[in-house]
């Protein structure tokens, strides 16, 4: 998980233990995972927004082929 190895995920748990102490650990487990989420929603919403754009702008390069296909077609 994230290149970090079992070893080096206790040693981060040991302290954190040591740190924050067992009282505080949980929720700051918490509000970290939350902090993530939140991250993640995030970087979604924005994907969506710029897939978006771009089937419109490629919609509207379409639309503008095809328009001037039917001039060409309208003239010959």
């Amino acid at each position: 998980m994230f290149g970090i190895g079992l070893m080096e995920m206790i040693l981060i748990l040991i302290v954190s233990i040591i740190s924050l102490g067992p009282n505080k650990l949980p929720n700051t487990l918490i509000n970290i995972i939350r902090f993530f989420k939140k991250i993640s929603n995030n970087i979604n919403e924005i994907k969506i927004k710029i897939d978006k754009e771009i089937n419109i702008d490629e919609n509207i390069n379409n639309e503008s082929q095809f328009q001037a296909q039917n001039k060409i077609d309208k003239n010959i």
